[in-house]
């Protein structure tokens, strides 16, 4: 992301920010940063109606620079990488009225300035994450499947892209009397060059440290095997230089979701421990595990892990970026405090990205939940239910009340601890 300015107050976080999305993960970043109330400053495209010298009305459209102050959530598309944010216009402007109502479309390289009442350190961060000009794109992943199904997909720190789909009709063996077996080997060609095509596109070696490689079967051989004869017939040397880069692994399918079974694969886990979505799935991983094995140290819920973080036993704090996102202002500082507790107490922070697979299954578990250095007593729940009503802290999302308590335990303890298994086997 490009910063134009940055005039943040050290005091109260009062400022303003001024930024330019270049990347698909850029969209995403803004799209956690925007929050009810901010004022948003954007050039924009209006239709306007001008009375001419003989009363007839026209209806032209000019570009103009409008404030409005959000009323709700921006929409995110991921599909486009776009953010659709509407309010009403709060700043004085020739064509258009104070209070009347205008729907910015933001998307990459569209200039935006956010103004908010407080900047916090959830923020902050985010900011310099964005804006730190070696966040790139870490790993690419090509997944494929015998049937002439595969996906190419850059994995961010924050966002899994799809940058292709490929699909081509490849007859079965047994049905290969009907087609023909040069009409199978021509169609197996045609699948391998499109996704070698969709991979020399997409994927920039000055930044990707990693491609992996994975599919059921052979097929993943197969397909690599082929991509070194082409790249030498077409004397491709910025791929031939860059094949130590490439790992192949063994994955169930070529459907998009496979690519979080190739991130937790333990036989790539030294090519990619430096990359930020890896280090995600491990620590998640850890947790499930310590879910099945020693449950007095894995905590979950925003309850319990507050309360943990205030006995100053919390060694990773795992959260999303959809809970401090829809989270009210009230909820959000206390979640924020709890992040900046924790870092001072000499703790780990991870916030999981929505977008990711691995944050998907964290929101499974409430969106919040930690590590702990050692087992803390649970509270008494009438006591805890006071302090954290005093806090500002609703629980939605967070652990069972008490009457739902004996439910949830079961479910709980039943369907996490299951996966917790399934990650151990």
């Amino acid at each position: 992301m490009k910063l134009i300015s940055r005039k943040i107050s050290a005091k109260d976080g009062f400022g303003t920010l001024h930024v330019v999305p270049e990347l698909n993960a850029d969209v995403w970043h803004l799209f956690n940063l925007l929050e009810k109330d901010d004022l948003i400053t954007m050039s924009t495209v209006r239709k306007v109606k001008s009375e001419g010298s003989t009363g007839t009305v026209r209806s032209t459209k000019q570009r103009l620079k409008l404030t409005v102050r959000m009323k709700e959530q921006a929409t995110y598309d991921a599909t486009t990488s776009t953010l659709r944010i509407s309010g009403p216009n709060v700043r004085e402007s020739t064509h258009v009225k104070m209070g009347a109502y205008h729907i910015f479309t933001l998307g990459l390289n569209d200039a935006v300035k956010i103004e908010k009442a407080r900047w916090d350190a959830v923020h902050l961060e985010r900011i310099r994450e964005a804006t730190d000009v070696g966040k790139k794109a870490e790993l690419a992943a090509v997944v494929l499947q015998q049937d002439g199904l595969g996906h190419v997909c850059l994995i961010t720190e924050h966002i899994t892209i799809t940058k292709a789909k490929v699909e081509t009709n490849i007859p079965k063996k047994r049905s290969s009397k009907a087609w023909g077996a040069s009409t199978q080997e021509k169609q197996v060609a045609k699948f391998y060059s499109k996704l070698y095509e969709a991979l020399i596109a997409n994927v920039d070696f000055n930044h990707v440290k990693c491609v992996l490689v994975g599919g059921p079967g052979f097929c993943t051989g197969d397909w690599i095997s082929w991509v070194w004869d082409e790249a030498k017939r077409q004397e491709n040397k910025t791929l031939l230089e860059h094949k130590d880069r490439f790992c192949l692994v063994r994955a169930s399918s070529g459907h998009k979701h496979a690519v979080d079974e190739i991130l937790m694969d333990p036989n790539v886990g030294g090519r990619i421990s430096d990359t930020k979505a890896s280090r995600d799935v491990a620590v998640l991983d850890r947790f499930l595990r310590l879910l099945d094995t020693d449950a007095d140290r894995a905590w979950y819920g925003s309850k319990h892990v507050k309360y943990a973080s205030e006995q100053g036993a919390v060694d990773t704090l795992l959260i999303t970026d959809d809970v401090i996102r829809c989270a009210e202002t009230k909820e959000r500082m206390e979640l924020v405090r709890m992040v900046e507790d924790v870092k001072e107490q000499g703790g780990n922070v991870s916030v999981f990205s929505g977008m990711h697979l691995s944050g998907k299954r964290l929101q499974q578990v409430c969106g919040v939940a930690a590590i702990l250095r050692f087992p803390v007593v649970e509270p008494d729940p009438m006591e805890m239910a006071g302090s954290l009503a005093e806090a500002g802290l609703s629980g939605e999302g967070g652990m069972v009340e008490e009457d739902e308590e004996h439910d949830d335990d079961w479910y709980f303890n039943g369907g996490l601890q299951g996966m917790g298994r399934m990650q151990a086997q």
